[in-house]
C-alpha cells in the first residue's frame, strides 16, 4: 500500500453542533481564516456590507484575512453554537478534516477528547478525507 495513513479506513463524522470547534484547543490563538466567498456569505447572511463586515469582524493575520479573535475563541460563537452556521467558513466546514488534526498524536490527544462528533455519522474515506484537508489552507 502506497502511504499508508491510520485513517485508511475511513473516519466517522457528523457535526453534533456542540460549539468545541470553534475553541481555542490549546489554549491559544484560534485563527478562523476567511477567503472571498467566505467573507461575502456571513456578511450577507448579517446583511452588512462586505467593508462593514471586513471592519468590525475580520483583521489580518500572517498575511491573510481572519475573523477577530479577542477572547481565544470564535467571535461567532453566541450560547455555544455558531451563529453563522448555514454560511460557516471553509475552515469550519472541513473540520475535523485538517491536515494539523490529522497528525495522529493530534487527532488522539486534541480532536477526539474535544469533539462530541467523531466516531459518528457519515463514514468518510481516504479520499474525502484527504480532499477535505486539501481545501484550507493554511492549516
Amino acid at each position: 500500500m502506497k502511504n499508508p495513513k491510520w485513517y485508511d479506513r475511513g473516519i466517522k463524522f457528523s457535526c453534533a453542533g456542540c460549539g468545541q470547534c470553534c475553541k481555542s484547543l490549546d489554549g491559544k490563538e484560534a485563527c478562523v481564516y476567511l477567503d472571498g466567498d467566505d467573507l461575502r456569505a456571513i456578511a450577507a447572511c448579517l446583511k452588512l456590507t462586505e467593508q462593514e463586515f471586513a471592519a468590525k469582524y475580520t483583521e489580518r493575520r500572517h498575511g491573510l484575512v481572519v475573523i477577530r479573535d479577542p477572547e481565544k475563541d470564535c467571535l461567532f460563537l453566541v450560547d455555544g453554537k455558531c451563529a453563522v452556521y448555514p454560511v460557516r467558513p471553509a475552515q469550519c466546514r472541513t473540520w475535523p478534516f485538517w491536515k494539523i488534526a490529522l497528525v495522529r498524536k493530534n487527532w488522539e490527544e486534541k480532536v477526539i477528547p474535544g469533539c462530541r462528533g467523531v466516531g459518528k455519522g457519515k463514514l468518510y474515506s481516504k479520499k474525502e478525507i484527504e480532499h477535505l484537508s486539501e481545501d484550507i489552507s493554511p492549516l
